[in-house]
């Protein structure tokens, strides 16, 4: 598992504020936000040594990459990145944990289509449209939202656009999978926008207390 940390530094926030798009090279017509991009190639090289290492001494174990707020913003480059790569070819099984195994049964996640596998926990906007439908399109990426997080609508405007489906959340740090539902659809996330308002904390627990992990 690699796991990304959401933002506890000044250069973290100078980065979440770097909300230009630049092109990310991840496919074609795929911009991405410029600090969250940054924040992945900054970390890169050394991610991908390491996992090398993994899949040599662990062959047919399966990479997850998961991250909260900022740190899934940079989980979610990195995981397209690994994809072309190649190396997830030696990553081969999947975690079938509820709530998320029903999405595999349900078409919205298809576990058949590849072997790496990505969870994000209030994960802000990273990108434009292209970037956005090359995510979906994985069907591999659990994009976990709480229902009154505000942090996953940002950054606002058109050239953003949101990771599909999202699973958004109720109940707080002590939810369970009752308390989750699949939005397949950007109407359906808007529905669930006008209907929760905004409460900063709710950002803060997803499960447990989050962003309390260093």
């Amino acid at each position: 598992m690699v796991s990304f940390r959401g933002s506890s530094s000044g250069a973290n926030w100078e980065f979440n504020f770097k909300q230009k798009q630049v092109p990310t090279g991840l496919c074609n017509g795929c911009d991405g936000h410029e600090g969250f991009f940054r924040s992945w190639t900054v970390v890169r090289e050394r991610v991908f040594e390491l996992l090398r290492t993994a899949a040599q001494s662990y062959p047919g174990y399966t990479v997850i990459l998961t991250g909260h707020s900022l740190g899934a913003a940079v989980a979610a480059f990195g995981f397209m990145d690994l994809l072309n790569s190649g190396l997830t070819t030696l990553l081969v099984r999947w975690f079938r944990q509820p709530p998320f195994s029903a999405a595999i049964t349900s078409g919205h996640v298809n576990e058949t289509n590849g072997n790496g596998v990505q969870y994000m926990y209030g994960a802000p906007k990273i990108g434009n449209r292209p970037l956005l439908e090359h995510l979906n399109s994985q069907r591999r990426a659990f994009h976990v939202a709480h229902k009154a997080d505000p942090f996953p609508q940002l950054p606002f405007g058109e050239k953003y656009a949101f990771a599909l489906p999202m699973f958004s959340l109720g109940g707080g740090e002590r939810a369970t999978a009752a308390d989750i539902s699949v939005l397949p659809s950007v109407q359906n996330i808007f529905e669930v926008i006008a209907q929760n308002p905004w409460n900063p904390m709710a950002h803060m627990g997803y499960f447990s207390g989050i962003a309390s992990c260093k």
